[in-house]
């Protein structure tokens, strides 16, 4: 979001790692990055072209507003997601449903897995179960060699990442199993819950925000999060395994304590299907009914913007 670019993540295991330093298993994929929709939709082309299901004439579309990560807290950035996701259901004829994983599960979590009604709690330590474990584990090897030739000091690495690790290192087998069990568990409720039953006559969109639009100044320090849940935002399309284009929709200005001028910092949506067709990029369509450029500026703001503005 603090780029303000275009973002497509592929469906798991959909494009070959190969060449890849891997993280954890079940979440690595390749993330393209670009300023144009059109560079973004060529990388797609020439990845999972062949793999991409063909979008039927007549299809309809139901999105998806999760009640768990909107609205934010800044109300012009709140403005604009709404107002695009307004614009995607004129563009695409399509039905918008309120949801909440949490009040989901409440009504329908499955009690013969053990599972309690919250979902927070049945999901607690499971990112540092499973995902720093494996973060751990896959650069133990890296760290031992590093230490070997520095006389036995271990590399630097940012404090979060640090925490990370040595979080990840203190977990045994047993609670990683058990870990993978919920989140797995979680997943298929999840897909069931939120998805339904695939067709090829429908297609579930979920709009995620991404952040909340607030200045972060590089002079400030900034606490990277520690305690990461499974259920925030990042983590929903890699626990589905589901693909996701990231959209900058536009800008909202903010009074600078740098230039003690306005600034602007971009709006970004991520919308996650549950798997990818032709039809996900469906919303470019909301682009031009909305007359919203598909290609990102350079500069300070996203948007080209007349030289006296």
């Amino acid at each position: 979001m603090a780029n303000g670019v275009w973002q497509f993540r592929p469906s798991h295991k959909l494009v070959s790692l190969s060449g890849v330093v891997r993280t954890y298993s079940r979440f690595d994929t390749p993330v393209a990055f670009a300023r144009g929709f059109s560079i973004l939709k060529a990388i797609a082309h020439a990845w999972i072209s062949k793999s991409i299901n063909p979008t039927p004439r007549s299809k309809e579309y139901n999105i998806i507003y999760p009640l768990d990560y909107l609205p934010v807290e800044n109300p012009e950035q709140m403005q604009t997601i709404d107002s695009f996701v307004e614009d995607m259901r004129a563009a695409l004829h399509a039905k918008i449903t309120k949801f909440s994983i949490r009040e989901a599960w409440k009504r329908s979590h499955p009690p013969s897995r053990g599972t309690p009604e919250y979902v927070d709690d049945y999901l607690i330590n499971t990112v540092a179960r499973t995902y720093y474990y494996a973060f751990y584990h896959s650069f133990a090897a890296f760290s031992e060699k590093y230490a070997e030739k520095h006389n036995g000091k271990p590399p630097y690495v940012l404090p979060s990442l640090q925490y990370r690790w040595e979080t990840g290192a203190a977990v045994s087998e047993e609670q990683r199993k058990n870990a993978v069990q919920r989140m797995d568990t979680y997943k298929e409720w999840l897909l069931n819950a939120m998805f339904g039953e695939p067709t090829s006559e429908t297609e579930t969109l979920v709009v995620l925000p991404i952040a909340n639009a607030a200045p972060n100044y590089r002079d400030e320090p900034s606490q990277s999060p520690h305690w990461q849940s499974a259920l925030d935002q990042p983590f929903l399309p890699p626990i589905l395994g589901a693909p996701n284009i990231a959209i900058p929709i536009g800008e909202v200005p903010y009074a600078s304590g740098i230039t003690k001028g306005t600034e602007y910092l971009p709006v970004v949506i991520d919308i996650t299907p549950q798997q990818m067709t032709w039809s996900s990029y469906k919303p470019l369509k909301t682009m031009e009914l909305s007359r919203q450029p598909t290609t990102v500026g350079t500069g300070s703001r996203i948007v080209q913007c007349p030289k006296n503005e």
